[in-house]
């Protein structure tokens, strides 16, 4: 117990509070040793919109499965990287640039990391249970990484410098895709899903060819294509 008083008493006034809300009461004094087991037992964390800084103090949560640390100052995923339990991650809106210390938790399935710094999706490439992935509005180019994610099935990548769609091809899982506001000029990857069910490519060369977004909906009868500019007018 002394090691959880110590890591307590190293913790800034900002992640006090937070740990006080899920306590279930203000401390007037130092936690007691039962809380501060509950603490570092947690499973599920929300410390969104706070004015955290760092996930340093989260270090010590090695059983954390869920975790929403959005729309805070956080630069960095770092402290997360032995948090082998996790299985959902919202750090989205905040000024992190890598999603290097994601790279062995092999039990993630959602991530939410959208409106962020990050350049690349790399680490994310052997992580063979992720359903779930929001990257919109971010820094990368490619979605190389993405073509080992046999399980995904949710993916939002709209918003970036990406032109390609090749490595989603054989993602049979997928039932929504968001590729919006991007550079993309062909669906033909996306033709064969099976699963396929959404598909939002407003604001993209692709989305002004009717030609191309008819063989779409022709390979591809069961998807929906909302926001189409002419869907109204054929």
């Amino acid at each position: 117990m002394r090691t959880l008083r110590a890591w307590w008493e190293v913790l800034d006034e900002e992640w006090k509070r937070i740990f006080e809300t899920v306590i279930g009461h203000q401390l007037v004094q130092e936690p007691d040793n039962q809380e501060l087991q509950k603490l570092v037992n947690l499973e599920e964390l929300h410390c969104g919109a706070t004015n955290i800084t760092t996930l340093e103090p989260l270090r010590a949560l090695t059983k954390l499965q869920i975790l929403g640390c959005f729309e805070t100052a956080i630069t960095s995923l770092e402290p997360l990287e032995h948090l082998t339990n996790l299985q959902i991650l919202g750090c989205s809106e905040t000024q992190i640039t890598s999603l290097e210390p994601l790279r062995n938790l092999t039990h993630l399935k959602v991530l939410k990391c959208y409106a962020t710094l990050i350049k690349d999706l790399e680490p994310l490439h052997n992580l063979p249970q992720l359903e779930v992935l929001d990257c919109a509005g971010t820094r990368i180019t490619s979605l190389e990484p993405l073509r080992s994610l046999v399980n995904l099935q949710i993916l939002n990548c709209g918003g970036n410098d990406i032109a390609d769609l090749e490595p989603l091809r054989n993602l049979n899982h997928l039932t929504e895709v968001d590729c919006s506001y991007t550079k993309v000029t062909n669906l033909e990857p996306l033709m064969a899903l099976p699963h396929l069910r959404k598909l939002s490519c407003k604001k993209t060369p692709v989305s002004v060819s009717v030609r191309k977004i008819e063989q779409f909906k022709r390979q591809c009868p069961q998807c929906q294509l909302p926001d189409l500019w002419y869907q109204h007018v054929l």
